[in-house]
């Protein structure tokens, strides 16, 4: 699915510091490293059609993601899903 491309966006912690470095001469780029826990895939996928770009398709295109996501599951019953959060801090000399 080309919605989760995150090279198509403009402006993420993966090109940050080449975009700033038009502009500043120091970049700091700040991780910040978490992960969401999830225990049941079904809330999983309804959170998914939640966001703008699955808004507007077919959930029937779908049907096993569930399914799917189960698979992910530990050896806990635990989906561990990580984020990519972080920011920079830019200056000029």
């Amino acid at each position: 699915m080309d919605y989760f491309n995150i090279e198509d966006w403009s402006f993420t912690l993966k090109n940050g510091k080449e975009v700033l470095e038009k502009k500043f001469n120091n970049i700091e780029m700040c991780e910040y490293i978490d992960s969401i826990e999830i225990s049941d895939e079904n809330v999983l996928v309804e959170w998914i059609f939640t966001s703008v770009v699955m808004q507007n398709l077919d959930k029937n295109q779908f049907k096993g993601l569930a399914e799917h996501f189960a698979k992910d599951k530990d050896e806990e019953g635990i989906i561990h899903i990580p984020k990519q959060i972080g920011c920079f801090i830019s200056t000029k000399d």
